[in-house]
């Protein structure tokens, strides 16, 4: 009887395997991402901008914008394939965030108040620039359509605030 009893506690229950497997296992990752590539991305679209809005698209080379923001060049094309795509990246985060701006002040009771919520979130203290759309035509035929759609929209959603502004009577027409 002695043998069964030490027997039994050299080999774990059913139960204790699989506890014991489960630690051995790793935990799952969570999808998307990870942050430290969100952040570095986002350092790359920040130094880009810079470049690009104080240079403009032709005068920056991918290896200025690398060494701006402190990656090598191989590095650099692991979050984009070319430069052209960084533009296009640059330009797309320069519609999407005044996007979200314009949904959030959306929720304002009238359209002035609409209009005054949007400015604030935009001229935010600390808001990092956005790129200046001024060399659409840089980019590839498709992807300009989709960041003058982009712009079209923004633009509409401003003119509604404005109307609707008119329609309540917190902003008073032009005579």
């Amino acid at each position: 009887m002695r043998y069964r009893t030490l027997k039994r506690e050299r080999d774990p229950s059913v139960a204790e395997k699989q506890r014991m497997e489960s630690l051995a296992e790793p935990a799952p990752r969570k999808r998307g991402r990870p942050p430290k590539r969100q952040a570095k991305r986002a350092a790359l679209l920040e130094g880009a901008v810079g470049l690009f809005n104080a240079r403009g698209i032709a005068g920056v080379s991918l290896s200025d914008i690398a060494e701006a923001v402190g990656l090598s060049r191989a590095t650099l094309y692991y979050y984009v394939d070319d430069r052209d795509e960084l533009v296009f990246q640059c330009y797309l985060h320069a519609c999407e965030t005044p996007a979200d701006d314009l949904v959030c002040a959306a929720a304002e009771p009238t359209g002035f108040a609409r209009i005054a919520a949007f400015v604030r979130r935009t001229l935010a203290p600390g808001r990092k620039p956005a790129a200046v759309l001024s060399e659409i035509r840089y980019l590839k035929p498709d992807l300009a359509e989709t960041i003058a759609t982009a712009q079209r929209r923004n633009i509409a959603a401003l003119i509604g605030f404005l109307e609707a502004g008119m329609d309540d009577g917190s902003i008073r027409p032009c005579a």
